[in-house]
C-alpha cells in the first residue's frame, strides 16, 4: 500500500509465474472494463432520460463544457447507496449493469453569486463551484454528508473546481448562477475515458538480481577475450567501472527472471485510484470481470449432444 496523507491511494504488487498475455489481460482490465458509476453528458430531449439536466446556466462555461466537466467527476463507489449487480443477457450476448435500488440518490447543483456569497468571492470578485457543492438526498428526501460521494485530492486536500461565477456590478443580488440536477449511470471505460478508476497503471518485468552480477562479469570477459585476440592488453578498473556503470543503466533491466521455456513470467505492478474505487478493490474487480468475460464466451454458446454436436451462438460470438 502506498500512502499520502493518511490515504491509500496506490498498490504495488508482484505477479509470479504468470505469462506475459495474462499480465497485460490484468493491466488492461484495470483501466477498461472495471465497471464504475459517473454522471452521463450524453444529452437527449426528454430531461428524464438525461443523467445530468441543466436547468439554469449563466456561467462563462456553456452548457456543453460545464456537462462534461460534471461527467468527469469520479464518484466514490464504496458506500452502502451505489450498489449494483450484474447480469449476462444470453440473447444478445451482453453483460449489463443495474442498481440494486431503482429509487437512487439524487444531485443537485445549485449556486449563484450574489451578497450572501460575499466572504466567498476571491480578490476578482469570483465565486468557485466545487464538488463539495453538491446537495445530496436519499429516496426519503434526506440529505446526505457529500464527502461519502466526493474525495478531496489525495495531495492537496481540495475538491474538485468545477467551474467559477462572476458577480454583477450593477446589482449585488444578480450574479451567476448554475442550477443542475444529477443522476449517476453505471459505465465503463472501454466505452468512454471517463470511467477509467485509474490515474496511472505500470506494468514492469522483474529483474533476476541473482543473475545480474553474473552476466555483467560474463560481458566483461568477452569483451578481454575480443581485446586478447586482437593483441590489446585487458580493461583496466577504470574501464570496468565505465562498463559496469553503462551495463547498470542501460542493460540491467533486460535480465529479467523467466520460465523454462525462456519467457519473461514474473513482473511488477502498481495501480492509482482516482477516487472511484480503493485501488485494492480496483485489483479485485478487474479480476472478477477478467472470469466474467470467460463465462460469458462459455455461455454464448449453446451444445446440442443429441444432434452431433451442433451448437448455437449469440452475437457476442462471432465465426
Amino acid at each position: 500500500k502506498i500512502n499520502n496523507n493518511s490515504q491509500h491511494y496506490k498498490t504495488s504488487f508482484t505477479l509470479n509465474n504468470i505469462p506475459s498475455y495474462l499480465a497485460n489481460s490484468l493491466r488492461r482490465a484495470l483501466s477498461s472494463n472495471v465497471p464504475t458509476i459517473t454522471f452521463d453528458d450524453t444529452y437527449f430531449d426528454s430531461a428524464d432520460l438525461r443523467s445530468i439536466n441543466i436547468k439554469s446556466n449563466s456561467s462563462a462555461l456553456h452548457d456543453q463544457f460545464l456537462l462534461h466537466r460534471i461527467s468527469l467527476i469520479p464518484i466514490n463507489m464504496e458506500n452502502i447507496y451505489l450498489k449494483f449487480n450484474t447480469k449476462f443477457n444470453e440473447d444478445t450476448g451482453e453483460r449489463q449493469f443495474k442498481f440494486n435500488n431503482e429509487n437512487l440518490v439524487t444531485f443537485s447543483l445549485q449556486k449563484k453569486n450574489d451578497k450572501s456569497l460575499i466572504k466567498q468571492r476571491d480578490k476578482l470578485g469570483l465565486v468557485s463551484v466545487t464538488s463539495d457543492d453538491f446537495v445530496i438526498n436519499d429516496k426519503e428526501g434526506n440529505v446526505i454528508d457529500t464527502e461519502i460521494f466526493f474525495k478531496n485530492d489525495v495531495f492537496t486536500n481540495d475538491s474538485i473546481l468545477i467551474t467559477k461565477l462572476k458577480q454583477s456590478l450593477s446589482d449585488d443580488s444578480n450574479g451567476e448562477q448554475i442550477d443542475i440536477e444529477c443522476k449517476p449511470v453505471i459505465g465503463m471505460a472501454k466505452f468512454n475515458a471517463r470511467n477509467d478508476p485509474t490515474g496511472t497503471v505500470t506494468y514492469e518485468m522483474k529483474v533476476d538480481d541473482d543473475k545480474v552480477d553474473d552476466i555483467l562479469k560474463k560481458k566483461i570477459m568477452y569483451i578481454n577475450n575480443e581485446r586478447q585476440m586482437k593483441g590489446l592488453t585487458s580493461l583496466n578498473e577504470t574501464e570496468i567501472e565505465q562498463i559496469t556503470k553503462s551495463f547498470n543503466l542501460l542493460d540491467k533491466d533486460r535480465v529479467v527472471k523467466k520460465d523454462k521455456n525462456g519467457n519473461p513470467n514474473t513482473f511488477i505492478m502498481s495501480v492509482e485510484s482516482i477516487g472511484f474505487l480503493n485501488p485494492n478493490s480496483i485489483i479485485n474487480d478487474s479480476i472478477t470481470i477478467l472470469i466474467l468475460m470467460l463465462k460469458d464466451i462459455q455461455n454464448s454458446f449453446t451444445f446440442s449432444s443429441e444432434d452431433n454436436f451442433k451448437y448455437k451462438i449469440n452475437s457476442k460470438i462471432i465465426i
